[in-house]
């Protein structure tokens, strides 16, 4: 065949048309045999679609009520063990106490039908829903929600538990805090952040912190248990080995039961440390009253002041500012205070205590009055009488002790003693620097102070001496003794005036009557109803 020009022409476009052709073909086969694979390599790897859903829901019912419903935006399951991938996957966990339900959400989850597990990939989000309660500024239709955010989440439909390693954070209405590892139990309701627990609260007066070793939140009973618990704020420290706070229906805290090396402190210079507390809240978080009971240690540290007591039980009443009002105490009472200011060590012992508090202008708390009952004991010590006066206040007191069934003591400001009201065999003793001592009891007793600050009279040598310092009339009635003992031991002067009186001889005076007047302005001691005189000389 002779070639000619046309013919090379078409040629050359019938070869360019096969080539074409068969490119088209290639593709075709390729994208057929990338089909393929993908299809086929599933099952060569033994794993076989089984299907593929678009919105995905699952329910567990128990006794007509749910237990939970898990969605999904898609599911595409697996042949081999029927395993399947969920996402945009939200599970509602339903409360079987009042129908509401809390959220466990995330991105992308695998599912297990065989054992029920349930496991995200990547973060997971739980949402609890707490009711915000009803006042006059909250509907009570409105819920406050507590975000967690998890890593490597696993939700155990047959259980009805998610689980939670590494960090989870979460936020609060009222806050944020973090911890590592959680467990929500679905059934009980209940939140457990199991280590290294840290809330950063916010309340009505400012931001505090708490740390604890786990925490347990029980949504049904409104609950937080607190292990080794510490709270801390600008103002207040407190810890203990254990802690459970009972919340209101808006979330405040309304009760605190506090176990074992329960510590509280404050700026303002008070402490308190026994084994147990339970306390009472306002809805301010303010304090209303406290029991503390097991080594009951209260302490009251001003500039120029040191209050402690101790007890085995103690009641602590507060006002409305949350200020302390009132503490009750009981079994093996002892309160010791120091007033620098005026060199004065004040003591008072008894079965059951009852102090009265109240704030001065700067916000110290001053004791107003002191109420002692079985056995009452008060002691005052005035450290100014040195051995460099004893020349000039020989005859000064440097020790009274008053006692009786019942004392009550008044106070003005800066826990000076005013006044003392006694009844039941009562007794007033006074050591005089020189070691003299002086003594009277009776059936009751009034006895009315004078500032020590205040107390600048010189003193006579009067032979019933009781107080010279602060003392500034006493009143004793009924079976009235008096003595004076000269200078004796230590030991014996702590000793009663029943347990002294077989102290006899030289240096020993007694006077009995119905009634004792002391002032000490006039260092008198007026005596009525047949009063008897007796000392190692004469009888009068």
């Amino acid at each position: 065949m002779r070639w000619t020009v046309e013919r090379l022409r078409m040629f050359l476009v019938a070869l360019v048309v096969l080539v074409v052709v068969v490119i088209l073909a290639a593709l075709g086969y390729m994208r057929w045999q990338t089909r393929r694979i993908a299809r086929d390599l599933p099952a060569k790897l033994g794993i076989q679609i089984q299907q593929s859903t678009e919105g995905f829901t699952y329910s567990k019912t128990e006794q007509g009520r749910t237990v939970f419903t898990l969605h999904a935006a898609n599911a595409l399951q697996y042949r081999a063990g029927g395993h399947a991938t969920l996402h945009d996957v939200r599970i509602q966990i339903f409360n079987s106490k009042d129908g509401t339900f809390n959220t466990v959400a995330g991105d992308q989850f695998e599912y297990d039908p065989q054992t029920g597990i349930v496991r995200a990939a990547g973060e997971a989000r739980m949402n609890l829903h707490v009711a915000a309660g009803t006042s006059a500024n909250t509907d009570a239709s409105v819920q406050h929600t507590v975000h967690v955010l998890t890593h490597d989440l696993v939700f155990n439909q047959k259980t009805d538990q998610a689980v939670a390693g590494g960090l989870v954070a979460f936020d609060l209405p009222q806050g944020r805090g973090q911890a590592v590892g959680a467990v929500y139990d679905g059934k009980k309701s209940q939140l457990v952040l199991q280590s290294k627990v840290v809330l950063h609260v916010r309340t009505q007066r400012g931001w505090a912190w708490i740390h604890a070793a786990q925490a347990v939140y029980d949504q049904q009973q409104s609950r937080v248990q607190l292990q080794s618990a510490e709270y801390a704020s600008a103002t207040e420290h407190a810890s203990a080995q254990a802690a459970e706070i009972l919340l209101r229906a808006d979330n405040s805290v309304e009760n605190i039961h506090a176990q074992e090396h329960v510590r509280y402190r404050n700026t303002s210079g008070e402490s308190v440390a026994a084994e147990s507390m339970v306390a009472a809240l306002d809805a301010s978080s303010r304090p209303q009253a406290a029991h503390f009971s097991g080594n009951v240690q209260m302490d009251v540290r001003q500039a120029q002041q040191r209050t402690h007591a101790s007890a085995q039980e103690g009641q602590f009443d507060f006002d409305s500012a949350g200020r302390l009002r009132q503490a009750v105490l009981d079994h093996a009472v002892h309160m010791r205070q120091r007033l620098q200011s005026v060199a004065l060590t004040r003591t008072m012992e008894a079965r059951h205590m009852v102090l009265h508090f109240a704030s001065d202008q700067k916000g110290n708390l001053q004791l107003r009055q002191a109420v002692t009952n079985g056995d009452a004991v008060m002691r005052q010590v005035n450290a100014s009488t040195t051995k460099t006066t004893q020349r000039t206040q020989a005859n000064r007191a440097a020790e009274m002790t008053l006692r009786g069934q019942r004392l009550v003591s008044q106070f003005a400001a800066g826990n000076q003693l005013e006044r003392v009201d006694g009844t039941g065999d009562t007794e007033v003793q006074s050591v005089a620097v020189d070691g003299t001592m002086n003594s009277s009891s009776g059936d009751t007793l009034t006895a009315l102070f004078v500032p020590q600050s205040q107390s600048t009279h010189v003193v006579g040598k009067s032979a019933m001496n009781f107080d010279a310092s602060t003392l500034q009339s006493a009143v004793q009635q009924g079976h009235v003794v008096l003595r004076q003992v000269a200078a004796m031991p230590a030991m014996q002067r702590q000793q009663s005036l029943r347990q002294q009186k077989s102290l006899s001889g030289n240096g020993v005076s007694t006077i009995t009557a119905t009634k004792a007047e002391y002032a000490a302005a006039a260092q008198l001691v007026t005596l009525t109803g047949s009063p008897h005189f007796q000392n190692a000389d004469m009888e009068m």
